[in-house]
């Protein structure tokens, strides 16, 4: 259960009220870190664009500076800032599967969002979330979506699943009710030579096997 003091937002996770929203992002723009609804689970989120808020994400989830944060985006046209394209296999993935529960592992320009490792890679998606997608949009820039758990906890499909100990140092929890999920989302990375799925979740491999035959498990 959560301790009382933490600051929390009932929200509809299909019709969000827009001063919902607001709040919700002037916490995000003053670096803060909140926790909101996805289509998948709880995510633990703040503004990708902000070293000091990443590094304090990091912080509050026990989570080594070191490893990779997915993020999540309102638009596909905003990938074009931030990783190169792999032709149609990339398209067909997406055109079927976003909005929708599948994290995608692309080549990163340049050193664009340079407080998430490795440099090389980004995880993105877009969410099948109301709540997510319209968060993204009015920020105006990427939102880490990691779930919202401390490392090598259960990750939570409720608000009051949420760890005592990560509740009391967040800014802001947005509670849509419970999920119905209750799985996270499919890691697969397109960044090397074949396909290769580094966690199977709300999407299945059999699934994705049939845009991408060649696809490789761990």
């Amino acid at each position: 259960m959560m301790p009382g003091p933490v600051h929390t937002l009932a929200i509809d996770p299909l019709t969000p009220r827009p001063e919902v929203i607001d709040e919700a992002v002037d916490t995000l723009l003053d670096g803060g870190v909140i926790v909101y609804p996805t289509d998948t689970l709880y995510g633990l989120g703040c503004d990708a664009t902000n070293p000091r808020a990443v590094e304090r994400l990091c912080s509050v989830k026990g989570r080594p500076p070191t490893e990779p944060l997915p993020i999540i985006v309102h638009h596909r046209k905003v990938l074009t800032h931030l990783v190169h394209g792999t032709g149609e296999p990339l398209e067909a993935l997406m055109n079927r599967f976003w909005p929708g529960g599948l994290t995608l592992i692309l080549r990163r320009r340049g050193a664009v969002l340079g407080a998430i490792a490795p440099p090389e890679t980004l995880g993105v998606r877009i969410p099948d979330s109301p709540v997510a997608l319209m968060l993204a949009r009015r920020l105006h820039r990427p939102i880490v979506s990691t779930s919202a758990n401390l490392t090598g906890r259960p990750a939570p499909v409720a608000a009051e699943d949420l760890d005592i100990a990560l509740a009391k140092r967040i800014d802001l929890v947005l509670d849509a009710g419970r999920l119905p999920s209750g799985k996270p989302s499919t890691l697969l990375d397109l960044s090397g030579e074949r396909p290769m799925i580094l966690r199977e979740g709300a999407i299945s491999r059999a699934l994705l096997a049939r845009y991408l035959p060649e696809i490789e498990a761990p």
